[in-house]
């Protein structure tokens, strides 16, 4: 029996490129996908609602992880058809784009995101179980207070700070949770997204003129902090590990510590349980892959 997770694999399904773009919506980056057997049948995630398109039959919504509107072709279609949907795909596109970077403008820059996360640390305290659970993890009463840990009503909350020592923003480590223990915390119902439209990577280290190694980790919180503890170096933490989701924010902070590819030798940390799961991989690759495009030289470091 086909799991809801992968009847729509990349085995059964090709993602939406250039050369074979989404005839629904004229996606080409990969987020719908085409029948491989039968290239009249398309998930489009933009649409997953029905748009209403004459020469497609709209089937309804995918089940399972990912989420489409599920479409079949009733008939082929003309040129004139073809440049109406896609100029009428062009204008939404530049629609919501223009309606993302507004949204982006008005959030609160670094240093307004700084003011107010130090004044909403100020109001909170930590509590003696939370304190329990980052000793467990290796840390010492120093450590704790140097890294500024706060209690929350369901977790505790460490800030997620840049080169500068600027508070971008918070992750919480739950107390109780059913699939999942970190989620983006979000006091004054200010958005984890920056202004240039990336989520924020947390910095532990000194900087220094002349940056000869720097160690990235998977996380926002102990891990890095420890990480550069450890390996004795600067240390860059993102959430999940997705480096590539936040390639505007990496690169200005290699800047501000002066890591140079043909100086600086970047460390990239794996946990020992990721090697028995494919999406994790597949993650390190895409990160490994942009950071050698930098002409970073990169060193594995294999983590617990």
């Amino acid at each position: 029996m086909t799991s809801l997770n992968n009847q729509y694999s990349s085995r059964k399904f090709s993602p939406t490129k250039s050369n074979s773009p989404c005839p629904i919506c004229d996606d080409i980056k990969g987020k719908c996908r085409i029948a491989a057997n039968d290239l009249d049948f398309i998930l489009c995630m933009t649409h997953p609602s029905d748009v209403d398109l004459a020469d497609w039959k709209y089937l309804g919504e995918t089940h399972g992880s990912y989420f489409a509107g599920k479409y079949v072709r009733k008939r082929p279609e003309s040129d004139s058809e073809r440049q109406e949907r896609r100029d009428k795909n062009l204008r939404l596109r530049i629609a919501q784009q223009k309606a993302k970077r507004d949204s982006l403008a008005k959030l609160p820059d670094t240093v307004q995101r700084d003011r107010l996360y130090q004044s909403y640390l100020q109001k909170l305290d930590l509590d003696s179980s939370d304190k329990a659970d980052l000793i467990s993890r290796g840390l010492s009463e120093a450590d704790i207070r140097h890294l500024g840990a706060k209690s929350t009503n369901s977790g505790y909350i460490l800030p997620i700070k840049n080169p500068n020592n600027k508070i971008l923003g918070f992750q919480i480590r739950l107390r109780d949770a059913t699939s999942g223990r970190y989620r983006w915390h979000k006091p004054f119902g200010i958005s984890a997204q920056q202004q240039n439209g990336e989520l924020p990577l947390a910095f532990h280290g000194d900087v220094q003129v002349d940056c000869h190694r720097v160690v990235l980790v998977e996380g926002t919180g102990v891990k890095p902090y420890l990480g550069s503890k450890l390996r004795g170096c600067v240390a860059i933490g993102a959430s999940g590990g997705q480096f590539v989701a936040s390639k505007e924010t990496l690169q200005s902070y290699f800047d501000a510590i002066g890591a140079k590819p043909e100086l600086t030798r970047l460390e990239y940390a794996i946990d020992a349980g990721d090697i028995g799961n494919p999406s994790v991989m597949r993650r390190h690759e895409k990160n490994l892959d942009f950071l050698t495009d930098l002409d970073f030289a990169v060193d594995v470091l294999w983590w617990g």
